[in-house]
């Protein structure tokens, strides 16, 4: 697969049918989680809108719906699908690590697939999320807990280096690739549920907490790779050598495949989701 069309894949189509394949068990429940009086709604790391739209079909009162996410080109394709509703959506292009601008408070704040890529700043966020909703709102999100081998891979780090096998590379050679190239495994972004618990409880009241375990499945190698594309860019691919590039996405849908077959399913991990609530508690941290 090229650069040109990983770009359309993160943009386009491909970002959609990988929202619906990472997060068809964060959207089933998100909603459900809701005050019932949501009015006002900001989804960071809103992606093409999905959730937006839906929050829209779901509270037919919704007044002002706002979702940031970093790139762009997702937001020109949120905008279109969100056009209907007007100026009742806001679109931001913003790091949410740079505590961007909103027209606070909202009633539910909505944050699904999206906090291991603010390693790690998670607290900083979590504190300008605290200063965003109303003193009845929830905010809710989900956060990815894959299981680290000891070489700290799993989940789709363990898959890409199976991939780098395949290329040619020893599984030590391949290992070595992420700190050669600074990309820090996903499966070491992620924190564990307990200093989850301690960072949330600093800023939020936990009122639920639950696990789900969340199975990837695709229909096809191409469709997984186009899943990979829309979800990751390039992240991942940078460890290929250059001219190896579309060999390396030929690898990954090789291998989806074949879990497929063999057992049914890509990767599996635990997802759990949070509900939580202003702090009461005194002054947060």
């Amino acid at each position: 697969m090229s650069a040109d069309a990983m770009r359309q894949a993160r943009v386009q189509a491909g970002y959609d049918e990988a929202s619906r394949l990472r997060q068809s068990l964060d959207l089933a429940s998100v909603l459900d989680w809701a005050p019932h009086h949501t009015l006002r709604i900001l989804d960071l790391g809103c992606g093409t809108g999905t959730l937006l739209a839906q929050a829209f079909e779901r509270f037919p009162a919704l007044e002002r719906a706002v979702g940031i996410d970093m790139l762009a080109a997702r937001l020109d394709e949120a905008a279109e699908k969100l056009r209907g509703h007007g100026d009742k959506v806001g679109l931001i292009a913003a790091d949410l690590t740079q505590s961007p601008e909103v027209d606070a408070p909202f009633d539910f704040i909505v944050m699904t697939s999206v906090l291991h890529w603010l390693y790690p700043h998670e607290d900083q966020v979590f504190r300008w999320i605290s200063q965003q909703i109303g003193a009845d709102g929830h905010f809710v999100l989900t956060t990815y807990h894959p299981v680290a081998d000891a070489d700290g891979l799993g989940g789709t780090d363990e898959l890409v280096r199976q991939a780098l096998q395949l290329l040619g590379d020893t599984k030590g050679a391949a290992t070595a690739r992420f700190a050669a190239h600074g990309v820090f495994p996903i499966a070491r972004r992620t924190r564990s549920v307990r200093h989850l618990r301690a960072l949330l409880s600093r800023h939020f009241d936990i009122d639920q907490s639950r696990p789900q375990e969340a199975t990837m499945r695709a229909a096809s190698g191409e469709a997984y790779v186009r899943y990979h594309a829309a979800t990751f860019g390039t992240y991942y691919s940078q460890l290929a050598p250059p001219a190896k590039e579309r060999l390396f996405f030929e690898a990954l849908g090789y291998l989806a495949e074949e879990r497929m077959r063999r057992q049914g399913y890509i990767t599996s991990m635990q997802v759990r989701q949070w509900k939580c609530l202003p702090y009461r508690g005194g002054l947060p941290s």
